[in-house]
């Protein structure tokens, strides 16, 4: 398991929103064709969707994280499954959804997030880029995430965003 690091966490920094990322943009679908375009179908699109099944670990906190998680070997075997995208506490994970108009279910102190009882998830999932976008400039978009992440592919992190 992960311990506090010495140094402010990313998620807690107001220096920090993103790391690596693109501009925001309307989210177009590129197509190889006008015929493909006009079919509006995203089967056709020029695209590799990574919804599907991953493997996933919750953890009272990001410090109580797998240390190492995000490695090429790391032995995710046994993580439970979870749908992507998904909200994990509607599919039996965690205390939330923690939306309420009564009492928030952790210490409030804005803008600071707690550094216990902020639970976390980890996800991993594996996949192969198709031949036909190899030698395309290749983007992860994330259209749901609650809160703040970092990403890493091949156990290279590749970015940060939150909010």
């Amino acid at each position: 398991m992960g311990s506090h690091p010495e140094q402010q966490p990313d998620w807690a920094n107001l220096e920090v929103l993103h790391r690596k990322t693109l501009p925001p943009r309307s989210n177009l679908a590129l197509y190889s064709n006008a015929k493909d375009a006009l079919s509006r179908d995203l089967a056709k699109a020029r695209s590799h969707s990574l919804s599907g099944t991953w493997k996933f670990k919750l953890s009272d906190s990001p410090f109580e994280a797998p240390a190492g998680f995000e490695s090429t070997d790391f032995d995710s075997t046994g993580w439970n499954d979870i749908a992507v995208p998904g909200m994990w506490q509607m599919q039996g994970f965690g205390r939330g959804p923690h939306y309420t108009n009564v009492q928030y279910p952790f210490f409030v102190d804005p803008p600071y997030p707690p550094y216990e009882g902020n639970e976390c998830g980890s996800y991993i999932t594996t996949f192969d880029v198709p031949e036909l976008l190899k030698a395309d400039q290749l983007r992860l978009r994330f259209e749901g995430v609650d809160s703040a992440f970092h990403v890493w592919v091949n156990g290279h992190e590749v970015g940060y965003s939150q909010g």
